[in-house]
């Protein structure tokens, strides 16, 4: 599909809500898109995502050394004690720090402990499940020539606040994606921009947390915080008058992470014991999709998806466009 920015030739303006809790990967496909169809980012937003890039080193590293010495009570080698005990101390200093060859030489040295990787190994960095990319490219990044790529965007943290719209023009429609904040205190903007219409809803769901403990919602792991907000959503009156999308994300790290331990994701989805990946996540769209009205079953299409892949990205949003012109059609 072409990108054709002449406004003359807008024919048609539709309004598409991008929704989902933090960490869901709706903000990593809304850049997908601006880079498919938008030209890409300016010299000024890519230095920004500089600054983005080496804040996320420094929280996965904070993470990482909270995790192993405060809550495993595991000891770092002893030339790297002090350098972890400085991550595991910075709280919100992280965001002010910069990722000079001093900071980096600490970071390098924490990363290659043999203490931090048996629990990364084992744990991961959920706050940054892109730590491992970031430190394979950190002599590149904490260059002071360093440019952002495409990979290096799409693959870092950004938490959304307040409400960032990416519009571009195909065909003669113009489409603006709204993505709206989804961290608890960004989820109270949700009402207000969905009274104020949209053509469809795209909702994000990550696979991967079905056993990630939720620390914004009193409500068990992370996929029970998603489901909750799904039914408010899938139950409001919008959703009745718009398409809606349910984009089961991050399938490459649910399949990871189950064929590691199918008996984990049986301990939440106790009705199913098999080791099929496909089927298991059939089990998370179902529990989904039950809790949408039987009114507007017809109108939910479902995606398994990976927004890391710009090609499968781009793919299923011709097949979101056909999906949402064809709904549009119906109402």
């Amino acid at each position: 599909m072409g990108n054709k920015k002449s406004k003359s030739k807008v024919q048609l303006s539709l309004r598409v809500l991008i929704l989902g809790i933090g960490a869901s990967g709706k903000s990593t496909f809304s850049k997908q898109m601006k880079l498919v169809h938008s030209g890409g980012f300016s010299s000024t937003e890519l230095q920004n995502f500089k600054s983005i890039v080496h804040t996320n080193i420094l929280i996965g590293m904070k993470d990482l050394c909270l995790l192993t010495i405060d809550t495993l009570k595991l000891e770092l080698e002893s030339a790297n004690r002090k350098k972890g005990r400085f991550f595991a101390n910075l709280g919100n200093q992280v965001y002010d720090l910069k990722l000079d060859n001093d900071l980096c030489a600490r970071v390098m040295a924490c990363w290659n402990d043999t203490t931090i990787q048996k629990v990364f190994k084992q744990y991961g960095c959920p706050s940054i499940p892109a730590i491992e990319y970031l430190m394979k490219n950190i002599k590149t990044i904490s260059a002071p020539s360093y440019v952002p790529t495409e990979d290096d965007i799409v693959r870092v943290r950004q938490r959304s606040s307040g409400v960032s719209v990416t519009s571009f023009v195909i065909d003669g429609r113009e489409w603006s994606l709204v993505d709206v904040g989804g961290q608890k205190p960004e989820r109270q903007r949700w009402s207000q921009v969905m009274n104020d219409g949209c053509n469809a809803i795209i909702f994000f769901v990550a696979l991967d947390e079905y056993d990630v403990p939720s620390f914004e919602d009193d409500v068990g792991t992370k996929m029970d915080e998603a489901l909750g907000v799904w039914k408010e959503v899938v139950r409001s009156a919008e959703a009745k008058r718009s398409g809606i999308l349910l984009m089961l994300n991050k399938i490459d790290l649910f399949t990871q992470k189950f064929q590691k331990d199918p008996a984990a994701f049986a301990k939440v989805f106790p009705t199913y014991k098999g080791k099929d990946v496909d089927k298991a996540v059939e089990q998370i769209s179902k529990k989904f999709l039950d809790q949408a009205p039987s009114e507007i079953e017809d109108n939910i299409n479902t995606h398994i998806t990976c927004a890391l892949d710009k090609d499968m990205m781009s793919k299923v949003f011709d097949v979101v466009v056909e999906h949402i012109l064809m709904t549009r059609m119906q109402m």
